[in-house]
């Protein structure tokens, strides 16, 4: 994306106050959010600060002990999730260039918008599974698929389950708020894993539906005449009014996805900073 164009998302998308990762945490340069405080500690206080651990390939030696593995999964994924929600931020702010740019315009037939909707998504709901990788290596300090491989159950369900290491946590852990939040915010993830793989077979079908229809109009256009004129601006009108309508769902939807997404991971780092010096 041009320097340009990137500029334009960003207005776009502080317009629609959809703000970055990064600025959670903070009521200003110098004071934490109480209430966003998990994102505060994270920011200042990682888990580990050697950027070459992202690095599976590096060669560089460092100085200090090597991390155990649950420590460097804690960190990736954390990594992965940032990545993942600024990939689903900037799929949002290309959405809304496609729709501010078809502002006007008396036909709307553009698949980037349906592409970048998609896109972001998928790209919230893969961030959920990072959240979830980070949270069970902080309380179990162990990998994703050997918990839920892992024999047993919780509370009658299987590990496998998106919230059972939650369930399991407030168990080992007793008396941690952050862990009755992420209880009672899991169904919304649930809810909202469970309805993407729903919208983007919607959103594929639409496409689909659209291009037929397309086709369709163009082997076969109607002798103009003042009748086809006239049901032309009523179609024109009708179109106009259900784009401004989707165009204001599709957003809202979105923006309540990564506004969770920020709720959930906060309770998740300020437990993950809680625990992570436990012996």
């Amino acid at each position: 994306m041009n320097d340009t164009l990137h500029a334009e998302a960003e207005r776009l998308l502080t317009a629609a106050k959809i703000w970055k990762l990064g600025n959670f945490g903070w009521l200003n340069a110098y004071d934490a959010d109480p209430d966003l405080f998990g994102h505060a500690q994270w920011q200042t206080d990682p888990p580990i600060d050697n950027p070459m651990i992202f690095n599976a390939r590096g060669t560089h030696k460092a100085a200090q002990p090597e991390p155990p593995e649950w420590l460097k999964t804690i960190a990736i994924a954390g990594a992965d999730f940032e990545g993942l929600m600024e990939a689903a931020r900037m799929s949002m702010g290309l959405l809304l260039l496609s729709i501010d740019a078809a502002r006007g315009r008396h036909f709307v037939n553009d698949p980037f918008f349906d592409l970048h909707r998609m896109s972001a998504l998928i790209y919230l709901a893969t961030a959920s599974e990072r959240l979830r990788e980070l949270f069970i290596a902080a309380a179990f300090r162990r990998g994703q698929e050997d918990y839920n491989r892992s024999k047993g159950t919780v509370h009658g369900e299987p590990r496998r389950k998106f919230s059972s290491p939650f369930i399991e946590a407030a168990d080992k852990f007793t008396n941690n708020g952050c862990l009755s939040k992420l209880i009672a915010l899991a169904p919304d993830i649930v809810e909202m894993r469970d309805e993407r793989n729903t919208l983007v077979h919607e959103i594929a079908t639409e496409i689909a539906q659209r291009e037929r229809q397309s086709h369709a109009e163009q082997s076969g256009p109607p002798a103009p005449t003042i009748e086809n004129f006239q049901k032309l601006q009523s179609i024109q009108a009708s179109f106009r009014e259900r784009f401004a309508r989707e165009r204001e769902t599709v957003i809202k939807n979105l923006s309540d996805r990564y506004s969770l997404l920020v709720r959930v991971s906060n309770e998740i780092f300020e437990f993950e900073h809680h625990v992570r010096r436990r012996p």
